[in-house]
């Protein structure tokens, strides 16, 4: 049902767009999948700030599928973004193992 939405040229709007990006931590492989190539499709400019506000959901593969994605956007921004999520998260791991051990 997702493809056949986009289909319709509904990928630019910002309710549809938050629908996909639910999709894409959907528990069905073939459903990320299909949300992540979806998305794929939006142009940059609207997708960039949409993924790196997915950095923090609480669903992992939400989270895996906007580091995905801002990897092939692959603008500097994008980039930066991802190098700094990547340092907090490495951050954090490394506090809770401390705290554990």
């Amino acid at each position: 049902m997702i493809r056949e939405l986009s289909d319709l040229g509904l990928a630019a709007h910002p309710p549809f767009l938050d629908l996909v990006f639910e999709h894409a931590g959907h528990g069905a492989k073939t459903v990320r999948e299909t949300a992540t190539a979806i998305l794929t499709g939006v142009p940059p400019e609207r997708l960039e700030p949409l993924a790196t506000a997915r950095l923090d959901d609480s669903t992992v593969n939400v989270r895996a599928a906007a580091v995905e994605l801002l990897g092939r956007i692959g603008t500097e921004t994008a980039l930066a973004t991802l190098r700094t999520w990547a340092s907090y998260v490495a951050g954090e791991t490394h506090a809770a193992l401390r705290f554990c051990g």
